[in-house]
C-alpha cells in the first residue's frame, strides 16, 4: 500500500520493486472481509484508519472499482459492561473527531427492523465506516505502482536478507540477487520467517491462526442499503458481499496453523479446510442476531490464516536490529482499516528518516527476543484473536503464554500470597492477598487464582480494598 506513496514522492526518487511470493494479493487478502472501522483502541490507529478512509474515498471517486461502499457500521452491546465501553468509546471519539451515533434499543429496532433486539442494550452507529473489495484495491494499486514506475515482481521467494554493517544492502531471490538501500518486511503470513532470514535476526513476533467466515448466495435481503454490523459480545460481524452476505467471527480458542513458523512459500488457500463444527458456534450466533438469515441459501465456508501478534496490536515501524529495514505486519484482522494509514507512515518514514509522530504501542521496537519464541508465540495466538472484541476493561491481563520471565524470589512471593501481573513478561506482584483470604497459586490457571485476578470491572476492583490495607501504615 505504501508504493504508490512513495512513487510519487518527487520530493525523493527512488527505484522501487515489490517481490511477493505469490500473486500479489494472494495471501491473507484472498480472505479479508473487508472491513473499514475508523475507530480503533488507540488514538494512533484510529489516525492511521483515517488516512485509510481517505486514500480509498480518492480511489472510489476518481472512478476505480474497489468495491467501496461508505455504509457505516452498527455495534452492538448484550451486557451492562459493553455499554459502559460504549460511552467510554463515544467520549474518546469526541476527541478523535469521529462522528458516533448513540442508539437505544427502540432506536435499533426501528431502524434496523430485521434484527433482533431483545438482548440489545445500546449500539453505536459510525457512519465513516466502510467495506472494500480487498482483492480488487490490490489490483487498482498494483495498476497504480507499475504506472508510476514500480516494478512488481510476482512468485518471486526471498532466500536470505544482506546486511553489511548493520545496515540492509540487498536480499538474494528466486530470480537473483537484488540491491537495495530499504526494505519492507511486509510479508503477511510470512513475516517472521523472512525475518530470520537476516543476520542479525528481525524480530516480527506473529502467528497465523484460523479465520472463518461464511458466504451466502445472493438474496434480495442484501439489496436494502445495510450497515456493516457487529455483534460485539457474541463476536460475529455481518456485511453485505456481492449481493449476499458474508458471516465471520473471532472465536475463543483460536487454532494456529503453520506451527513450525514457516507457511510454505508456494502457499494455496487449499491447504486450510474449513471446520463447520468450529464455525458452528458463531454462525448460530449470527441466526440469533439477524433471523431471516435462516432463509439465505448457504455458498461456502472460507478457512483462511489470519496473523496475530503476540499484544493483540500492529507490528510497524523500523527494526532496532538493522538499519533501513522497516516492517508492517501483525494487522490483527484489521489489514483493510490499517492499509492505506500504515503505507502512507512507512512511506514518509522512509523519505524523512524519521517517523511523522509518535507509535508507542505499536512499534515494532516494544518486543524482545522472547516475544518471538516460537512455543510461546503458539500458546498466545490462542488466546489473542478472541481479544478482538472484548471488553477493554482496565487492567486487562493475558492468560497465556505466561511465566517467560520471573524473580529469584518468585516462589516466596507466590507463597505469601502474591497475585502477579505480567510486564514485558515479568512476572510482578500486583498486590497481595489478605491473611484471611490468602492462597498459594502452584498453577497459573488455578480456578481461584483466574476468579481473583481476572475479575474484570469497570468499578471498584476487588483489590484496592486489601492495597488500602497495606498502604494505611504508610500514611501513619
Amino acid at each position: 500500500m505504501w508504493f504508490p506513496n512513495l512513487a510519487q514522492d518527487s520530493a525523493y526518487p527512488r527505484d522501487l520493486l515489490r517481490a511477493d511470493p505469490s500473486k500479489v494479493g494472494g495471501g491473507t487478502t484472498k480472505y479479508a472481509a473487508g472491513f473499514v472501522g475508523v475507530y480503533k483502541q488507540t488514538p494512533v490507529e484510529s489516525m492511521l484508519v483515517k488516512e485509510s478512509l481517505a486514500l480509498y474515498r480518492k480511489l472510489h471517486d476518481e472512478g476505480h472499482d474497489i468495491g467501496w461502499n461508505q455504509c457505516g457500521s452498527l455495534l452492538l452491546a448484550q451486557t451492562r459492561d459493553r455499554v459502559t465501553a460504549f460511552r467510554r468509546m463515544k467520549a474518546a471519539a469526541v476527541q478523535r473527531d469521529i462522528h458516533c451515533e448513540w442508539l437505544q434499543p427502540e432506536a435499533i429496532e426501528k431502524r434496523y427492523p430485521y434484527l433482533a433486539t431483545k438482548d440489545v442494550l445500546a449500539g453505536i452507529f459510525i457512519p465513516e465506516d466502510g467495506t472494500i473489495l480487498p482483492e480488487k484495491l490490490c489490483n487498482v494499486l498494483v495498476h497504480q505502482c507499475k504506472a508510476n514506475g514500480v516494478t512488481v515482481v510476482e512468485n518471486c521467494n526471498v532466500s536470505s536478507i544482506l546486511c553489511k554493517a548493520g545496515k540492509v544492502v540487498g536480499a538474494e531471490t528466486s530470480i537473483g540477487r537484488i540491491d537495495c538501500d530499504y526494505l519492507i518486511n511486509c510479508a503477511g503470513l510470512w513475516a517472521r520467517a523472512l525475518g530470520k532470514q537476516s543476520r542479525p535476526v528481525v524480530r516480527v513476533p506473529v502467528q497465523a491462526c484460523q479465520h472463518h467466515h461464511l458466504v451466502t448466495k445472493q438474496t434480495e435481503l442484501a439489496t436494502n442499503p445495510m450497515p456493516a454490523i457487529r455483534d460485539m459480545d457474541a463476536s460475529v460481524y455481518l456485511r453485505v458481499r456481492d449481493g449476499g452476505f458474508l458471516i465471520g467471527g473471532l472465536e475463543p480458542n483460536a487454532k494456529p496453523v503453520f506451527e513450525d513458523g514457516t507457511p510454505p512459500a508456494n502457499w494455496e488457500p487449499k491447504f486450510l479446510e474449513p471446520d463447520w463444527d468450529y464455525f458452528t458456534p458463531s454462525l448460530e450466533k449470527a441466526l440469533k442476531r439477524f433471523p431471516a438469515l435462516r432463509d439465505v441459501m448457504l455458498e461456502r465456508l472460507v478457512c483462511g490464516p489470519e496473523t496475530f501478534a503476540p499484544d493483540g496490536k500492529w507490528v510497524v515501524g523500523e527494526a532496532p536490529e538493522v538499519d533501513n529495514y522497516f516492517v508492517a505486519a501483525g494487522m490483527n484482522t484489521m489489514g483493510s482499516s490499517s492499509a492505506g494509514g500504515v503505507g502512507k507512515l512507512i512511506a514518509q518514514w522512509v523519505v524523512e528518516g524519521r517517523a511523522p509522530y509518535p507509535l508507542y504501542a505499536l512499534d515494532v521496537q516494544r518486543f524482545l527476543p522472547l516475544h518471538n519464541n516460537r512455543k510461546f508465540l503458539l500458546a498466545r495466538a490462542k488466546e489473542v484473536p478472541s481479544w478482538m472484541n472484548q471488553v477493554p476493561y482496565p487492567f486487562n491481563e493475558f492468560r497465556s503464554g505466561r511465566k517467560l520471565r520471573m524473580s529469584p524470589l518468585y516462589a516466596r512471593l507466590r507463597d505469601a500470597g502474591a497475585v502477579f501481573g505480567q510486564v514485558m513478561g515479568f512476572e510482578r506482584a500486583s498486590w497481595y492477598e489478605s491473611e484471611e483470604n490468602a492462597f498459594t497459586l502452584p498453577h497459573l490457571f488455578d480456578q481461584h487464582f483466574i476468579e481473583k485476578l481476572y475479575a474484570n470491572t469497570f468499578i471498584k476492583e476487588y483489590w484496592l480494598s486489601i492495597m488500602y490495607i497495606d498502604l494505611a501504615p504508610t500514611k501513619n
